[in-house]
C-alpha cells in the first residue's frame, strides 16, 4: 500500500481567482441573456435538466424555475413557495421520459415546502409533479400533484435527488434531517429505522403510487423511528411499527445527488459525509448502507457490518461504498455526478464525474469493465479540475448535456444571494456550440497551452489555463450546500452490485397524489451558512480493495 503524501498549504481567499483544468480541456460558461437583452444572472442554482427539444430547465434554491431557450434567453416560468433557510429550498428537478411538449408536459420537483403552504418540520420536504404550459412560459398550478410528503426537515441534510430509472420509476434521495454529531456511530438514528423516509432512497411510480416490488411492500412491521423530529431515540429490532413502503434502500446521511449509469442501469449516489469521509455508492434494493454505524469505510464504536442486519432484519450486512475519501484534498462535501462517456474525451477522462460543493473540485472515478466497482488497477478516482472563478461558487449538480459534455450548476456558498454559474467542461477546441445554439462557446478557461476559453469560433473572454490533475489546495471547513467538513485520502472497492430497477408491475399499494395549487411571491433565500477557506491539502489517491469489517 502506497503512503498518502500530504502537503498543507495556507490559503487566502483572494488567491482563489482562476479555474484550473488539465491540459487539453477547457471550462466554458453557459451563455444566458434576458428576454429584453443583457446578460442573465442565475442565483443559487441547485439542479438542471434538459427538455427533449434542447431547452434547459434551471432551478434555484429560492424557488425559481427558469427555462433557457435555444437562443440563450432565460425566463422565470414559475416560483414555488419554499422554505429556503439553511440547506432547504427548491432542490431537485426531473423530466418525464415521455415528455413531448404537447400531450405530456410533466415535470417533477423536490422542494422544501413553506409555512404559508402548510410546511412544518414534520412535513417539510415533498415531491410534486406539475405540467409545463403549452407555450412553455409558465407552469400550470392546477396540474400540480403531491407524490411524496411527510418528510422531516427541521434543519439541514435535506437531500433533493430525483432520477427516473430504466424501470420507469422515480427514485428520490432524502437526507437524515441534520442532528449532527461525529461518526461513528453518529447520534442521528433516522437513516437506520424504517418508519420515516429520511436518510433513504425512495422509489415510486410516476403517479405517486408505490411499486409492488418495493422491498417493504407487504411487510407489516419493521424497525421504528423516534417520534416526530426526535432523531436521537435509540432504535432496535424489538421496537416495531409499520414501515414506509416507498423506501428502496436506507442507511444514508444525505444522498444529495443520484443518477443511473446509462450502460448498466445501476443507480449511483454521492452520500455526503459527517465529519471525516465522503462516499460513492451503488444503490441496491433493500440494502442498508451503514450510516450511522459507518461513514464511508470508516466504522466505530466496536460495531461490525453485522450491525445493519441486527437493527433492520433482512437487510444483510452493511453495504460498502464503491469508493470513499478522507476530508481534504478537494474532498469535503460530495456532489454526486453522472457518467461521461463521450469519445471526444481521452479514455482516462471518461467515467463517473462528480464534484465537491465545499471546495469546487471536480473528479473522475475510474470503474472496472463491468462498471459495478472501481478500476481493478491504478488510481480509483482523481481530481481533474477546480472551479475557482468567482470564489466560492461551487457545484450543486453535475448533468450530462445533449452534447455529451458534463455541465455543472453552481451556488455561491458564501453568499446565497450572490450570482452563481452554469458551466461545462469540454475538450480543448470543441466548437459544436451549446445545445440549441450555433458554434462557439461562452467565456471560460483553458488548460495548458492552446486556444483560449471557448476553444471555438465564438469563444471569447477566456483565460489561459492552470495546473492539472491533482488540483490545487482545498478549502477546509464550512457547511456549503450539502454539508460536510474536515482531513485526507481516497479509497474504493471493486465489488459488484445488483441492478437498480425492479421487475414488478406498476401497481400501487397506496393511492396517488393530491391536487394542489402553486406559485407564490416568497421571501429571498436566507444566507445562513458560509464557507471559510482555511487550509488545503493535496494527496496522492490510493485504491482500497478491502471491504468493511
Amino acid at each position: 500500500m502506497r503512503p498518502i503524501l500530504l502537503v498543507a498549504v495556507v490559503l487566502a481567499l483572494p488567491a482563489l481567482a482562476q479555474d484550473t483544468v488539465p491540459m487539453g480541456m477547457a471550462i466554458q460558461n453557459l451563455p444566458m441573456t434576458n428576454p429584453g437583452g443583457g446578460a442573465h444572472n442565475v442565483i443559487g442554482v441547485t439542479d438542471l435538466r434538459w427538455l427533449p427539444d434542447g431547452r434547459l430547465l434551471i432551478i434555484e434554491k429560492s424557488g425559481n424555475v427558469k427555462v433557457r431557450s435555444g437562443d440563450g434567453t432565460v425566463r422565470v416560468v414559475y416560483r414555488f413557495c419554499v422554505d429556503s433557510s439553511n440547506e432547504k429550498g427548491l432542490l431537485g428537478v426531473e423530466v418525464d421520459p415521455a415528455f413531448n411538449g404537447t400531450s405530456n408536459r410533466r415535470l417533477f420537483f423536490y422542494l422544501s415546502n413553506c409555512a404559508a403552504d402548510g410546511g412544518t418540520d414534520t412535513n417539510r420536504h415533498r415531491v410534486v409533479s406539475i405540467n409545463l404550459s403549452n407555450d412553455g412560459l409558465s407552469l400550470e398550478p392546477a396540474s400540480e400533484r403531491v407524490l411524496i410528503q411527510n418528510l422531516l426537515g427541521p434543519a439541514n441534510h435535506d437531500g433533493g435527488a430525483l432520477a427516473i430509472g430504466p424501470d420507469g420509476k422515480l427514485y428520490i434521495g432524502v437526507g437524515d434531517t441534520g442532528c449532527n454529531s461525529a461518526c461513528c456511530p453518529a447520534q442521528n438514528m433516522f437513516a437506520t429505522c424504517l418508519s420515516n423516509g429520511n436518510g433513504k432512497i425512495l422509489r415510486i411510480n410516476l403517479d405517486g403510487t408505490i411499486p409492488n416490488d418495493n422491498p417493504l411492500v407487504g411487510v407489516a412491521m419493521q424497525t421504528a423511528c423516534g417520534a416526530g423530529t426526535n432523531c436521537t431515540t435509540a432504535v432496535s429490532a424489538t421496537t416495531m411499527s409499520p414501515p414506509r413502503t416507498e423506501i428502496w434502500a436506507w442507511g444514508f446521511r444525505n444522498p444529495f445527488r443520484i443518477a443511473f449509469d446509462p450502460q448498466t442501469g445501476l443507480l449511483w449516489a454521492g452520500d455526503v459525509g459527517e465529519g471525516a469521509r465522503e462516499e460513492v455508492d451503488i444503490v441496491q434494493r433493500g440494502r442498508h448502507y451503514g450510516y450511522p454505524w459507518y461513514e464511508g469505510f470508516m466504522g466505530g464504536g466496536g460495531y461490525t457490518t453485522t450491525r445493519c442486519e441486527q437493527i433492520t432484519p433482512g437487510s444483510g450486512s452493511c453495504a460498502p461504498p464503491v469508493w470513499d475519501c478522507n476530508h481534504g484534498t478537494g474532498c469535503m462535501s460530495i456532489t454526486g455526478g453522472m457518467f461521461v462517456d463521450s469519445t471526444l474525451f481521452p479514455e482516462n477522462r471518461r467515467g463517473y464525474w462528480f464534484a465537491d460543493n465545499a471546495t469546487g473540485h471536480f473528479w473522475v472515478l475510474h470503474t472496472n469493465a463491468a462498471r459495478d466497482g472501481v478500476a481493478d488497477a491504478g488510481t480509483a478516482a482523481e481530481i481533474i479540475g477546480r472551479f475557482q472563478s468567482p470564489n466560492n461558487v461551487f457545484p450543486t449538480t453535475v448533468r450530462v448535456g445533449p452534447d455529451g459534455m458534463p455541465y455543472f450548476g453552481m451556488i455561491n456558498v458564501a453568499n446565497l444571494n450572490g450570482n452563481a454559474r452554469i458551466a461545462r467542461v469540454v475538450p480543448l477546441g470543441y466548437d459544436a456550440g451549446f445545445p440549441g445554439m450555433g458554434t462557439g462557446g461562452g467565456s471560460g478557461s483553458a488548460g495548458g497551452s492552446g486556444a483560449a476559453g471557448g476553444g471555438a469560433t465564438a469563444g471569447g473572454g477566456a483565460t489561459a489555463g492552470g495546473a492539472a490533475t491533482a488540483g490545487g489546495a482545498a478549502n477546509a471547513g464550512g457547511t456549503a450546500m450539502a454539508g460536510g467538513s474536515g482531513t485526507a485520502g481516497g479509497s474504493g472497492t471493486a465489488g459488484g452490485a445488483g441492478t437498480a430497477g425492479g421487475s414488478g408491475s406498476a401497481g400501487g399499494a397506496t393511492a396517488g397524489g393530491e391536487a394542489e395549487g402553486g406559485g407564490c411571491n416568497c421571501s429571498s433565500v436566507d444566507p445562513s451558512f458560509a464557507l471559510v477557506a482555511l487550509l488545503g491539502v493535496t494527496a496522492m489517491r490510493r485504491r482500497r480493495v478491502a471491504r468493511r469489517s
